[in-house]
């Protein structure tokens, strides 16, 4: 199997208490839970199958007094690994993004951080992607695509952050030498703006439910060379 498949699952399971010190007051009891699971399945050596799944817990609207939200999940940065471009930054220039790439939930800041916040909605994604290798395995050619949505819903009960499909090619003629082209097209769901806006002052509340109304497309090259 090992040749064929390969698989791996993370879970995480948070409680206990946050006390206010300094300028902050009260408690928050804490109860979250963060779920990874991702496979490859290789039809030949140079073509396999993949997914990858996470799920969040999240806050429901106007909870206060308890934390459900998750931000570490697979090392300290909780980077899930995801390969959307748009959504979760899987490209070559990762920090351009709708969220930030190296956060696997909604907000920036949690408890994890020392700044408890009770309204992050929590995050549920799949992906799956088709991987072909070419001349000597120097091409790799990536078809990926990719449901995102709130574990909670938000404003309105909306919960769909959106859908993704990505085109991702990466040369490599040796091995100090490689070229990245992503081709990215998201259709935003309804709760994109609105979750999007829970870090962004920026966004005006009554624009807010109008974002992310219109397809986004994204195309992003680079090559880098090793020293």
């Amino acid at each position: 199997i090992k040749k064929t498949l390969q698989y791996e699952m993370h879970g995480v399971l948070n409680t206990g208490k946050v006390n206010g010190t300094g300028m902050s007051t009260g408690s928050y009891n804490v109860f979250a839970w963060a779920l990874h699971g991702k496979g490859e399945f290789s039809f030949s050596a140079t073509s396999a199958l993949g997914l990858n799944l996470r799920s969040l817990s999240g806050n429901e609207p106007g909870s206060t007094s308890t934390i459900h939200q998750f931000q570490v999940l697979d090392g300290g940065d909780g980077d899930a690994g995801s390969l959307l471009s748009l959504l979760f930054g899987g490209g070559p220039f990762n920090h351009q993004s709708m969220f930030y790439h190296k956060t696997a939930t909604a907000r920036i800041f949690n408890a994890t951080t020392g700044y408890p916040v009770v309204n992050d909605p929590g995050i549920t994604s799949f992906e799956v992607y088709f991987e072909q290798f070419l001349f000597d395995k120097k091409l790799r050619i990536r078809l990926i695509a990719g449901y995102a949505m709130t574990t909670r819903a938000i404003t309105g009960g909306e919960r769909s952050l959106g859908t993704e499909v990505d085109l991702a090619l990466r040369y490599r003629p040796n091995k100090n030498l490689e070229f990245f082209l992503t081709f990215a097209g998201l259709l935003p769901g309804k709760a994109l703006g609105p979750t999007i806006a829970l870090d962004n002052a920026d966004l005006d509340l009554d624009d807010q439910r109008n974002f992310g109304d219109d397809p986004a497309f994204k195309v992003e090259t680079m090559a880098r060379v090793r020293f």
